[in-house]
C-alpha cells in the first residue's frame, strides 16, 4: 500500500511516518512546507492547486493522511484569515487532484476537538453527536473541513474524520501548552527564568476580595500575600508551574 502524509513533519506527522516505514506493506511518503528530512518527505505547497494534482499523479496514493492545516489555536486570534483560507484550500486542492486524477484513495482529515469549544459538565462524556461551539478561527477552519468531507463524498470520496484532543510527545515545537511548560520548567532549573508573580489559594483569596467588595476605594488595599512559594511566573505567556512552587496535588490556586 502506497500512503501519503500530509505536515509529514509536525509532531503528528513525524511519529505517524515513523510508525507507518515500520509496517510491512507500506511505502509510505509525506509532504512539508519545511526543508525535507530524507528522500521520502517532499517539499510541496499544498495551497498550490498544479503542484497537489503533480505531486498525486506522480505518487498516486492508496490512502491520504490529511494533517497538514494551520496548527495553532492561539495563532489563529492574530491570522483569522491565513488560519481558515489555508486549511481549507490546502484540502480543496487535495480533493479536487483526487478527482482530476480519477483517484479515489481513503483518506482520513485530521479535524479537532477544539470545535466543541468550552464544553459545560451536562454534555460531557462528549461523542461525535455533541454540540459544537466555536471559540477560534483554528476551530471554525476544523468544523469547515468536516464539512468538506461530506461535500466531497457525495462526488465518491471516501474520508474518515478524527477529531483528537490535545496530544503531547518528542519533537513538539514551543507555542503549545505542554511543550512550554516544559520548556519554562528547564529555563527555571537552568536559572534562566526570573519568577515575578505568586501563587495563592483561590479560596482564600475569594473570600478576601468578596470582603472587599467592588467599591473603587478599595483599589489600594494589597492583595493576599503567597501562600506557597517560590514564585513561579515565566515571561511568555505567564503561566505558572505549580509543581516547582511546591503546591500539593489538586490545590485550588490561582496566579
Amino acid at each position: 500500500m502506497r500512503a501519503l502524509v500530509t505536515g509529514a513533519t509536525g509532531i503528528a506527522g513525524a511519529h505517524l511516518m515513523s510508525a507507518l516505514r515500520r509496517s510491512e506493506g507500506v511505502d509510505a511518503f509525506g509532504t512539508s512546507l519545511s526543508q525535507p528530512q530524507g528522500d521520502r518527505i517532499l517539499r510541496v505547497d499544498l495551497t498550490d492547486p498544479d503542484a497537489v494534482v503533480a505531486l498525486l499523479q506522480d505518487l498516486r496514493p492508496e490512502t491520504i493522511y490529511h494533517l497538514a492545516a494551520f496548527a495553532s489555536p492561539a495563532l489563529s486570534y492574530k491570522q483569522p484569515v491565513e488560519a481558515v483560507t489555508s486549511t481549507l484550500t490546502m484540502q480543496i486542492n487535495l480533493y479536487q487532484a483526487c478527482l482530476s486524477l480519477g483517484l479515489k484513495p481513503r483518506i482520513l482529515v485530521v479535524g479537532s476537538g477544539q470545535i466543541y469549544g468550552m464544553t459545560a459538565d451536562s454534555h460531557l462524556p462528549l461523542t461525535e453527536t455533541s454540540p459544537m461551539d466555536f471559540s477560534s478561527p483554528y476551530s471554525v477552519a476544523k468544523a469547515a473541513q468536516e464539512n468538506l468531507v461530506s461535500m466531497y463524498a457525495k462526488l465518491g470520496l471516501e474520508s474518515v474524520v478524527a477529531r483528537p484532543f490535545n496530544h503531547i510527545g518528542p519533537g513538539q515545537q514551543p507555542g503549545y501548552l505542554i511543550a512550554d511548560l516544559s520548556k519554562q520548567i528547564a529555563e527555571l532549573e537552568r536559572g534562566d527564568a526570573q519568577a515575578v508573580l505568586g501563587i495563592h489559594r483561590i479560596d482564600q483569596i475569594l473570600v478576601q476580595r468578596s470582603d472587599r467588595g467592588v467599591d473603587s476605594g478599595d483599589r489600594d488595599r494589597r492583595l493576599p500575600q503567597p501562600l506557597v512559594g517560590p514564585w513561579a511566573h515565566f515571561p511568555g505567556n505567564g503561566l505558572a508551574i505549580l509543581h516547582h512552587a511546591g503546591v500539593p496535588a489538586g490545590s485550588p490556586v490561582v496566579w
